[in-house]
């Protein structure tokens, strides 16, 4: 079998450090990420039959916001229009420059392969602006990064807030829903705690190479 038909396995599940019974990854509670594919009937466009479209579709997933947020860049000033213990639990440090607001939110999803060629990169779903990056989940496993840059970021539960899409090991990928083992769980939480000790570092480990402007985002 040619090897650029082969499947090259990612897996995903709801997780965040030292918090394995959140109440939002409750199976009919948490939202899972959807194929782009499967996001709506593109039957009807043109680029529905372009090669090219369909190579990248594809191998793309849309992740979705777990909560409602509402946080507003007034006169230089954050207002924060949602539930603050929310707030202060999954969202980071807010950076405001050049009258925009850049807004650390955790996915609370953790992602991870055995493929070692597999990179991932973190795309904005059409809508909102988010700071892109790509790193090698085949070296690096960890939960996602997010962050907004706008003026005003008002999402609902369910809306779609960013796409991740797969490359480096052929044409074809699958992303399941998969319980991590123990080993999975103190790498990632290794890997993550690694950037407390030695800034940049995760991000040397992972690649000596990147094509990423925002790599800072990643360590």
């Amino acid at each position: 079998m040619n090897k650029e038909n082969l499947m090259a396995k990612v897996n995903w599940h709801p997780w965040r450090p030292g918090d394995d019974n959140h109440p939002l990854f409750i199976d009919q509670v948490y939202i899972g990420p959807k194929k782009y594919f499967d996001t709506e009937d593109f039957s009807s466009y043109d680029f529905y039959h372009c090669p090219a479209w369909n190579s990248w579709a594809k191998n793309t997933w849309v992740f979705y916001s777990q909560l409602d947020w509402n946080v507003e860049l007034i006169g230089g000033q954050v207002h924060v229009h949602t539930d603050h213990s929310h707030f202060n639990e999954l969202m980071g440090d807010i950076q405001v420059v050049n009258d925009e607001m850049i807004i650390q939110l955790d996915p609370l999803c953790l992602l991870w392969t055995n493929n070692k060629n597999i990179w991932l990169e973190q795309l904005p779903y059409p809508g909102l602006e988010i700071i892109p990056g790509q790193f090698k989940l085949g070296n690096w496993t960890r939960t996602l990064s997010l962050a907004f840059r706008t003026k005003h970021l008002n999402i609902k539960r369910g809306d779609p807030i960013f796409m991740v899409r797969f490359n480096g090991a052929g044409q074809n990928y699958d992303l399941s829903k998969t319980k991590p083992t123990e080993k999975i769980i103190k790498t990632a939480e290794k890997n993550l705690g690694l950037k407390k000790y030695l800034p940049g570092k995760s991000w040397e480990l992972s690649t000596k190479e990147t094509k990423c402007p925002f790599s800072f985002l990643w360590v």
